[in-house]
C-alpha cells in the first residue's frame, strides 16, 4: 500500500525555511551562550596580577562611561540647537 501526499511547493518552503531558522537559532543559542565567569577582588586566592587586570579594567570602564556621558551631553546640545534652527524656519 502506498500513499503520497502533495503539498503546495510555497506550503514546503515556508516549513522548511521556518525549520532552517528554528535549527539555527537553537545551534546559535548553544555557541553562543553566555559562559560562567568567576572572578575574585582582592581575595587571598587571587595573585596580585588578577587583581591589577581588575582594576585596568574598571579604570577603562570608568573611562568608557565618562566619554559617554560626554557623548550624551554634545548630543543633548546638538538637539536644542535643531530644535532653535526649526523654530526660526517656521
Amino acid at each position: 500500500m502506498k500513499i503520497s501526499v502533495e503539498i503546495p511547493r510555497k506550503i514546503l518552503y515556508v516549513v522548511l525555511f521556518t525549520l532552517l531558522v528554528t535549527v539555527l537559532s537553537i545551534s546559535g543559542f548553544f555557541i553562543f551562550r553566555p559562559q560562567i565567569v568567576r572572578a575574585e577582588w582582592n581575595n587571598d586566592n587571587t595573585s596580585t596580577s588578577d587583581s591589577y587586570t581588575l582594576s585596568q579594567i574598571e579604570r577603562h570602564l570608568e573611562n568608557l562611561v565618562r566619554q559617554l556621558e560626554k557623548l550624551n551631553n554634545n548630543l543633548s546640545g546638538i538637539e536644542d540647537e535643531i530644535e532653535k534652527i526649526r523654530s526660526n524656519m517656521d
